[in-house]
């Protein structure tokens, strides 16, 4: 999954302490919690990615008008061979 490098979710934790839980993935797209291990809820945002596209937006704060996202393509080249391998196998 491609990781933004906008920042947003990353003002108060790491990069390396961010989770990433998939809610649903429906061929189309992928819908994923953003979290970090604390005795709280730990959440940090929602993400919608759209492989076709190649859309990442940020739909935590409002599921109408969500924010767009920038990310290295690389992750989503990874992310498009693993899908690849996954149906060939």
């Amino acid at each position: 999954m491609p990781r933004s490098n906008d920042g947003v979710y990353f003002r108060y934790v790491g990069k390396d302490k961010v989770n990433l839980l998939i809610d649903e993935d429906d061929g189309k797209t992928v819908q994923a919690k953003l979290l970090y291990d604390t005795d709280g809820t730990g959440t940090i945002g929602w993400i919608k990615y759209t492989p076709a596209t190649r859309e990442l937006l940020n739909t935590s704060a409002d599921l109408e008008e969500p924010v767009k996202l920038r990310f290295d393509a690389a992750f989503a080249d990874g992310y498009a061979q693993c899908v690849a391998e996954q149906q060939a196998g």
